[in-house]
């Protein structure tokens, strides 16, 4: 096992430890989900746009709640985690919910060669890239999946932020793609009192190494947008306003937010 693969089973290992208290904590909400409610933002919606009858698969689905209300707005929804524990609870929630969806649990950087040109939708978003040792295969992977002419949509906390409150954020750097951040941490952001103790490994990636996964795996960059405003807190200095969340520095509003849409060609 090379370091890399060693530093994502311990990074497995911490979701395992997460998942159980995520289910129930107030963070997520289970219980209002399985009374109706979306836990997709407004931005995610409007940036997908119309999923009605098109094969969406989404990345990176932890237990599984963004994955089944796509499914409620029309998409056939497939959800893949890395984590055996999300993907059990993601499997027992949409029987609880009566949603049709499928879940695998794989590393979002192994292929899925049974999924070849497969899906009309690709989505990920919020937290997820900065797990990847390596976008390249992350790059590659996300277009042997796209149907020709299908979608790519990511949503994801904007580099930048990492330099501010370094102690804290994720990585602390802008870019650090082949040396992650390695810290030992109590509890999980759904439920900081959580009696769990891990150590996570995470890497930084800038938007140039973003955008060129995507470019060099031979998909097409329709939109490439920087959003000043958040729909969740994910930073300590973020302060609420009435458009979302932001980070002000010198009376400025800081890009907090990622989104591009990539697409297949035709072929």
């Amino acid at each position: 096992m090379n370091n890399s693969a060693a530093l994502i089973e311990e990074n497995r290992f911490l979701w395992s430890l997460k998942t159980p208290y995520h289910v129930v904590s107030d963070f997520y909400n289970t219980s209002a989900f399985l009374r109706g409610d979306s836990t997709l933002s407004a931005l995610e919606v409007a940036q997908v746009g119309n999923v009605q009858d098109q094969m969406l698969l989404h990345l990176q689905c932890h237990f599984g709640l963004d994955t089944l209300s796509w499914v409620r707005l029309g998409a056939r929804g497939t959800g893949l985690d890395f984590s055996r524990e999300a993907i059990q609870e993601a499997v027992k929630l949409a029987r609880t919910a009566s949603i049709d969806c499928t879940f695998r649990c794989a590393d979002v950087l192994e292929r899925q060669l049974d999924w070849e040109s497969k899906f009309d939708r690709v989505v990920t978003s919020f937290g997820v890239i900065c797990w990847l040792p390596n976008l390249v295969e992350w790059g590659k992977n996300i277009e042997y999946y796209l149907r020709p002419g299908g979608q790519f949509s990511l949503l994801e906390f904007h580099p930048l932020t990492n330099l501010f409150s370094p102690d804290v954020a994720p990585t602390g750097r802008y870019s650090n793609a082949h040396a992650p951040t390695s810290r030992t941490r109590n509890g999980t952001y759904a439920n900081r009192a959580a009696p769990i103790q891990y150590t996570e490994h995470v890497w930084g990636h800038s938007i140039g190494e973003i955008v060129s996964a995507l470019l060099d795996a031979g998909l097409t960059l329709k939109t490439l947008t920087e959003q000043t405003t958040s729909p969740v807190p994910f930073h300590p200095d973020m302060v609420s306003t009435s458009d979302g969340w932001t980070l002000e520095h010198a009376e400025e509003r800081l890009p907090v937010l990622l989104s591009l849409i990539a697409e297949k060609p035709l072929a």
